[in-house]
């Protein structure tokens, strides 16, 4: 039986499964390494940028030589979704996956500009990005840093800044999580009519938004943050007008919340600089304060979106498997104590007075 790993370099024959289960040395580049086995042992990758975290092509933004910064507020008409540009054109291998049990049919078509405004390759960057968030999202739970699974919560803002999400966040009571920014919501005139084609064909509603004639037209500048995080969150009292937060869903398992980031990414803003970013961390879950061992890339196989069955090769009965993200070893890194400001406190004296000396209003 033979295998085929979907990857950036082309189908990789194994002769069995088993014999791709042995280690391999880690090579130059990381992740985007080609792999001799399922298993490559790399360097953990600062997380939180655009090209770590999706493997995305630097060219995606253009700089003419000058050091962009990006803003505190990111303002209406300064950036674009992801995922609005236009396709590439498909190169490589085409490989068309049939489930067993269900029938379902999928093609596996290679696209290598590795642009994170192409439709294509898009979703492969927002995949990458999820798995690595949702990895030091669960990592907090492997450290014990928290005790309650994550949720997913979502409120709305003032305006588009890191700095009003996160202490929105914490004033709800997060304490640490996964900070997802959106500028735009579908406009009330069409979220009907996308909802139902979005059933129909099974797609994403802004996956159909953004292909349809209408493309940008069809949403409004509302910003808002969806949060997967930890903590202890805050009451809402029952007939409130004010709007606190909603609370979307408790996260049961990394694989579900791995799906969920993968949507989130699919929406948001692309971001202004080489290395900017369209997510972050906070918290416990900060690269400052969670940390793993070694990071490293297996191999999985391809799982039917209808039946979860493991899905084969149309015509044969060669298992599709893909590179897939995994962190072993999280534990919270321990902050070195800080030194007191100032001139050092002076040394005790070590003369020993054989009789106190009496005060003026004992004599």
């Amino acid at each position: 039986m033979c295998e085929i790993v979907i990857s950036g370099y082309g189908p990789y024959d194994a002769p069995d499964f088993l014999s791709a289960l042995q280690p391999c040395e880690a090579r130059k580049g990381g992740l985007a390494a080609p792999l001799d086995g399922p298993i490559a042992i790399a360097a953990a990758p600062q997380e939180g940028g655009m090209g770590c975290e999706g493997g995305v092509s630097a060219a995606c933004i253009v700089n003419s030589g000058q050091k962009l910064k990006t803003p505190k507020e990111i303002l209406e008409g300064s950036v674009l979704m992801v995922g609005s540009g236009e396709e590439c054109e498909p190169g490589g291998w085409v490989v068309s996956a049939v489930c067993p049990r269900c029938g379902h049919h999928v093609s596996l078509v290679k696209h290598g500009c590795g642009l994170i405004s192409c439709p294509q390759c898009s979703k492969k960057w927002a995949r990458r990005a999820a798995e690595r968030a949702a990895a030091r999202l669960w990592g907090a739970l492997h450290a014990r840093a928290a005790t309650w699974k994550p949720r997913h919560i979502t409120f709305d803002l003032d305006e588009l800044s890191w700095n009003a999400a996160k202490k929105k966040a914490s004033d709800i009571g997060c304490t640490g999580g996964v900070l997802v920014l959106h500028p735009w919501r579908l406009k009330d005139e069409y979220r009907a009519m996308f909802e139902m084609m979005a059933e129909r064909t099974g797609m994403n509603r802004y996956d159909i938004a953004k292909q349809s004639g209408i493309g940008m037209d069809a949403f409004r500048w509302s910003p808002h943050c969806h949060v997967m995080a930890y903590g202890r969150f805050k009451d809402v009292r029952n007939g409130s007008e004010i709007f606190e937060y909603r609370n979307i869903r408790r996260m049961n398992s990394q694989h579900g919340a791995e799906g969920a980031l993968m949507y989130l990414f699919g929406h948001t803003f692309m971001p202004l600089t080489k290395n900017g970013k369209c997510y972050r961390y906070f918290g416990i879950c900060s690269p400052q304060k969670l940390k793993p061992e070694w990071t490293g890339s297996c191999t999985d196989s391809l799982k039917c979106p209808e039946c979860q069955a493991e899905m084969v090769e149309e015509g044969t009965n060669n298992l599709i498997l893909y590179k897939r993200y995994i962190a072993l070893g999280w534990h919270m890194i321990a902050m070195p104590l800080r030194k007191a400001r100032g001139a050092p406190p002076p040394h005790a004296s070590r003369v020993i007075q054989d009789k106190p000396e009496p005060f003026a209003a004992w004599s």
